[in-house]
């Protein structure tokens, strides 16, 4: 494995919703359809795919991730939706 980046032959669309939670209202922050990005290896079976990267100001938040198309190549892959936070650069 070489950790480069690769783009692969299956896109997958993906609707990602992030609402933000104040003390009293629930409101949309961010709603925008996306197609993951680059692939990269982190070992024989471990795979990783950047979707988004955006800032967020301090706060309590909600996070919907929906896929747009049934992709049946896919039926059986296991799939770990993450949230990290960067520090600072």
């Amino acid at each position: 494995m070489t950790g480069k980046s690769i783009i692969p032959g299956i896109q997958i669309p993906l609707k990602i919703t992030i609402h933000i939670i104040e003390p009293s209202v629930e409101k949309i922050f961010l709603e925008k359809e996306i197609f993951v990005g680059d692939v990269w290896a982190h070992g024989i079976n471990y795979f990783t795919r950047e979707t988004l990267s955006i800032q967020l100001p301090p706060g309590l938040y909600r996070v919907t991730v929906q896929s747009l198309k049934d992709i049946p190549e896919l039926a059986d892959t296991k799939v770990i939706f993450g949230i990290y936070y960067r520090r600072g650069k």
